[in-house]
């Protein structure tokens, strides 16, 4: 088996693994953080990140800009134009993330105004944005090196990297807890410790990755490179921070008008819809370094490559779908209790939403390291001007609750990823709309259906008593291997059952 090939699975598999890892800390840490803190405190919490979320858009897009020129850099193995890249992009996003986490300390005193905290958890909401306010400045400065590993097609060290931090996290979490008076500023210090920790691990690999390369260098600080990185960083920060508001806003507004708790609600709906669309991103991420090798070939079909991909991207997403969609009021009784069931509707219409919208991160990805990502651009401004204002007005005048929210949010991004973006690409890449849709839409769709009528059906039968741990996770490896295997007939095209077929057999 090619090392590439073997590479792809290892980043693929550990990208699943750390996925899982990551959700199974956030499905502990919710509970344990809501048992501790409170809904009123949690909320604040919640809406101290969702505030942060906002100033992403200081990064000037640098994440996936650096991904792209540094793949291209690797593949044509140019040493000293990854040096220059390298120690340009430093200079800027450290400067970025030292403006940023200054916002986020002068912003301190309005937050606390605007969302009225009341004189008792002042303090130590003060001391959790402090401490987020240096998080802020190790994420923007940290986007260097984990591009770097990221470009050097070694997504799973990266991978193995977070879910070392999230455990950290966690761990640390539950230690400030039990010891001293649970708190935001516990919080604080166990997010701000562990980032430390991944911090100094991503610089460490990146280092053994591609050498002293990698270092700030001053000689190296070339200012007329950097309009061609920031014209493109533009268009992905311009996708990246609409993408990322048109659900932080949303967030922000109930905040407001329906108040604090209803962000401590609609938290879990966001962690699993965040944790499938994660999941599917981790398959989709690596086709940037991929489509840069690709494009250096006379004979390359990127076409191709995002079918076959599509379809992947798809029957795992729809899976995701169909478990949720059956077993979403199990998983939320044994997870948060009953309270939580009120829930269930907007899960499951998030999750949709999420997933069909990010099939599309195999176009996204494709086209980072090889094409424009203008459309994605564009159409992000347009989809956070829907949700915000179909959020705003819903809630002040047409008496929305969360429910509603949710089916706002999931039917602009299905409209904008999957009609839009579609059609869009369809002419950049040269491939088919009807088929591409058909393929990746329409025939997975065929098997989740055909599952899902079978469950409900089989509940309906045999009646359904409370859950218990043991019994709903074998019911769900039932249903999902019958999945799979309604899948791999109804849901697949013959080349990409040839392609599963000849990885399967490489890799053994």
């Amino acid at each position: 088996m090619t090392d590439h090939k073997q590479q792809f699975i290892k980043n693929v598999g550990s990208g699943w693994l750390a996925q899982g890892s990551t959700a199974v800390v956030g499905f502990l840490a919710l509970p344990m953080n809501l048992h501790y803190l409170g809904k009123e405190v949690y909320g604040i919490s919640v809406l101290a990140l969702s505030a942060i979320a906002i100033l992403d858009f200081l990064n000037l897009g640098m994440g996936p800009a650096l991904l792209r020129f540094f793949s291209q850099a690797i593949a044509k193995n140019d040493k000293e134009e990854l040096a220059i890249i390298s120690s340009n992009s430093q200079l800027v996003l450290g400067s970025l993330g030292v403006l940023g986490a200054f916002f986020i300390l002068i912003g301190t005193p309005f937050f606390l105004s605007f969302y009225e905290i009341s004189p008792t958890h002042r303090h130590e909401t003060i001391i959790l944005l402090v401490c987020l306010a240096a998080v802020f400045f190790q994420k923007f400065h940290l986007l260097v090196f984990s591009n770097i590993v990221m470009a050097s097609h070694r997504f799973d060290y990266i991978n193995f990297i977070n879910i070392t931090v999230s455990w950290l996290r966690f761990g640390l979490l539950f230690l400030f807890y039990r010891i001293y008076a649970p708190s935001l500023m516990c919080l604080g210090l166990a997010t701000l410790f562990a980032n430390i920790f991944g911090y100094l691990l991503t610089i460490l690999i990146s280092h053994n990755e591609q050498g002293k390369d990698i270092f700030f260098r001053p000689k190296k600080v070339v200012l007329s490179r950097l309009p061609s990185l920031f014209s493109f960083g533009m268009m992905a920060m311009t996708q990246s921070v609409f993408f990322t508001m048109s659900i932080q806003v949303p967030v922000l507004i109930m905040g407001k008008i329906l108040g604090k708790e209803t962000t401590a609600l609609f938290a879990p709906a966001i962690l699993i819809s965040e944790c499938v669309t994660m999941m599917l991103s981790s398959v989709c991420s690596q086709l940037t370094p991929m489509a840069a090798h690709e494009m250096t070939k006379k004979d390359h079909n990127l076409a191709r490559r995002i079918r076959v991909f599509g379809e992947i991207v798809a029957c795992l997403g729809y899976g995701c779908i169909l478990i949720i969609t059956i077993f979403s009021k199990d998983i939320i009784t044994l997870w948060l209790g009953k309270v939580f069931l009120e829930m269930n509707g907007v899960v499951i219409v998030l999750v949709i939403g999420y997933v069909l919208a990010s099939i599309q991160w195999v176009i996204y990805f494709t086209a980072l390291g090889t094409s424009t990502i203008a459309p994605f651009a564009y159409s992000s401004v347009v989809m956070f001007v829907l949700t915000f204002l179909g959020t705003l007005l819903g809630t002040m005048f047409w008496h929305w609750g969360l429910l509603e929210v949710a089916l706002c949010i999931s039917a602009v991004r299905v409209l904008r990823s999957a009609l839009f973006i579609t059609w869009i690409y369809s002419k950049i890449f040269n491939f088919s709309l009807v088929r591409y849709f058909f393929d990746v839409y329409c025939k997975p769709s065929f098997a989740a259906i055909v599952v899902f009528l079978l469950a409900t059906t089989v509940q309906k039968v045999f009646g359904h008593s409370d859950p218990k741990f043991l019994t709903l996770m074998a019911e769900m490896f039932i249903f999902a291997v019958l999945y799979t295997a309604l899948t791999w007939l109804m849901g697949l095209s013959d080349d990409t059952r040839r392609l599963v077929i000849k990885t399967n057999r490489e890799t053994k």
